[in-house]
């Protein structure tokens, strides 16, 4: 491979910052969505679809007060992680 076929330096951003209260939200099975506040969920519903990844940091709250419709599905869980730190 010469010079003029290698590819050029990028950046790919691979989630959705969520920090404020959202209404009938949606959590998008192809989607990776990082919490860095507090977040209050409300409205009619909340979706979480199968294969949605949600991470957060410390010391975050996540509040729903609305029904939550969980599509998960074998093989293909709904991913909740947690950022942990040793101080």
């Amino acid at each position: 491979m010469d010079a003029s076929e290698r590819p050029r330096r990028s950046l790919i951003w691979d989630y959705v910052t969520i920090n404020t209260s959202q209404t009938n939200y949606l959590f998008s099975g192809d989607g990776t969505y990082f919490i860095s506040g507090n977040v209050t969920l409300s409205g009619t519903n909340t979706t979480f679809e199968s294969g949605a990844v949600i991470k957060y940091t410390n010391n975050v709250t996540l509040t729903v007060n609305t029904p939550i419709s969980w599509q998960a599905a074998n093989y293909r869980p709904i991913v909740l992680l947690s950022k942990l730190c040793a101080e």
